[in-house]
């Protein structure tokens, strides 16, 4: 990667067009919960694969999301 690339900006840029796919989400725990309900329903799967670090976090960061993600979305679909 040379050293004037902005990978802020194009990870930005590439969030984006992941959320104009509707393959990316983003927001508060019932945001998210409803989002992966959706395409859940959408696709009747039995499994939901998320990617929870993206960019440039940090593994405080990286770690947050996955334990965000495990207390307030995954609670939600416990069989």
């Amino acid at each position: 990667m040379s050293a004037d690339f902005d990978y802020e900006a194009w990870a930005e840029e590439a969030f984006d067009e992941l959320m104009a796919l509707n393959n990316g989400m983003a927001g508060s725990p019932a945001t998210v919960r409803h989002y992966v309900e959706a395409e859940i329903a959408a696709n009747d799967c039995n499994y939901f694969v998320p990617q929870l670090v993206f960019g440039d976090q940090t593994l405080p960061e990286a770690l947050r999301s996955v334990e965000l993600f495990a207390k307030d979305i995954m609670p939600a679909f416990a069989a």
